[in-house]
């Protein structure tokens, strides 16, 4: 995997009209000249651990099984991203201190097996083009801010939108629309 320099956390603004995005927090992974990637934190999907671990023929520990996937964004839907505090599983990259991202079903078997980890299961993920993320700043369609761990395993995804903008001083009721919408 290539190293990750900057994690940050992108956050969509209101007048963010996909619904794809509406009120999502994405733990951006890369924001480069080739463009950008990230993982929504905040869509989770009615599938569980243990169901993506029926589909891959992997057992599931009891203590994990009932945690959701989430949706990592509209772009491949069948690929999936793990994002973990687990810092012995073999393929992993770190993002953020003591948070790792692993793509390998390896990881995921191993992942699955062990109940002493914060983990989250992605599927698909959120892409922009060259320019695309920065002209969409630029217009207030999302902010950015410093990610961290606490958001990513400990917050419900109901109010990680509002916990995240808190956090930058920001009252999320205060937030109307406005400028261009991107569809």
């Amino acid at each position: 995997m290539k190293k990750i320099d900057k994690v940050s956390f992108l956050i969509a603004m209101p007048q963010m009209s996909d619904a794809n995005f509406k009120q999502s927090v994405i733990l951006l992974l890369e924001d480069s000249s080739k463009g950008a990637f990230g993982l929504i934190i905040n869509n989770p999907l009615s599938i569980t651990l243990n169901q993506i671990g029926k589909d891959q023929q992997l057992e599931c520990n009891d203590a994990i099984k009932n945690i959701p996937a989430y949706q990592g964004g509209p772009v491949q839907t069948e690929l999936g991203w793990i994002v973990h505090d687990n810092n012995k599983v073999e393929e992993k990259q770190e993002i953020l201190p003591g948070v790792y991202l692993s793509t390998s079903k390896e990881s995921l078997e191993e992942l699955l097996k062990n109940d002493s980890q914060q983990i989250r299961f992605f599927l698909g993920y959120s892409g922009w083009g060259i320019d695309q993320l920065n002209n969409e700043i630029k217009i207030g369609t999302w902010i950015s801010t410093e990610a961290n761990k606490e958001i990513i395993f400990n917050s419900s995804p109901k109010t990680i939108w509002n916990t995240v903008l808190k956090k930058m001083n920001i009252d999320p009721a205060g937030l109307i629309p406005g400028g261009e919408s991107i569809n």
